[in-house]
């Protein structure tokens, strides 16, 4: 690692790896027998990471059914990097051609939503298959900048900077968008 972390936003999983976000990529331990226990077992560095913040989200990850790891990790850049979680390699690699800051959310099934900022815009991945199923363009002056959630019920949340929370109905069939009234939060730093 480089020494510092912009979220320390630890992913676990059945496998015994946690993977932890940095600001020029992602570092994979491996759990030891005591929770206390983690030892270093890779690091993979985006590309880009020679500019200051390559990486300003954490990553995510999903375990498929044949107890496969993938890893997501999006770039500033605009690029969404799909990662053996296994091993320090390079599934695919998807250009956004948008910003990104925030994290991205995986459903059960193994989609992915990743946001970009401006343009703001969703999209679905199929995260196995690198796919995009759908992409849907938010309010044209408007930026995304906070992880997408999913709901209880398969739905997926994504707030603005204007205060605009949409909602997307089962998102891998079909998209319907709703403006629900928020109040914006102000911010201090």
């Amino acid at each position: 690692s480089d020494g510092s972390t912009y979220e320390c936003d630890i992913q676990k999983n059945d496998i015994g790896f946690i993977y932890i976000g940095t600001l020029t990529g992602v570092d994979c331990l491996r759990r030891g027998a005591t929770n206390n226990e983690q030892r270093p077992e890779w690091t993979f560095t985006l590309p880009e990471s020679g500019k200051k913040y390559a990486v300003q989200s954490s990553p995510a990850t999903y375990v498929s059914p044949n107890m496969q790891v993938y890893v997501f990790v999006c770039g500033y850049d605009g690029i969404l990097y799909i990662l053996d979680g296994l091993k320090n390699h390079v599934r695919h690699k998807m250009d956004l051609r948008g910003p990104i800051v925030s994290s991205p959310a995986v459903d059960r099934n193994g989609t992915v939503f990743v946001l970009t900022t401006k343009p703001a815009k969703v999209y679905a991945i199929d995260g196995v298959n690198f796919k995009t199923l759908w992409s849907s363009e938010l309010d044209n002056e408007d930026q995304a900048v906070s992880s997408p959630a999913i709901g209880s019920d398969g739905s997926l949340y994504v707030a603005t900077t204007k205060g605009k929370l949409y909602r997307f109905y089962n998102v891998t069939e079909e998209v319907l968008p709703t403006t629900l009234p928020t109040t914006p939060v102000p911010t201090t730093r």
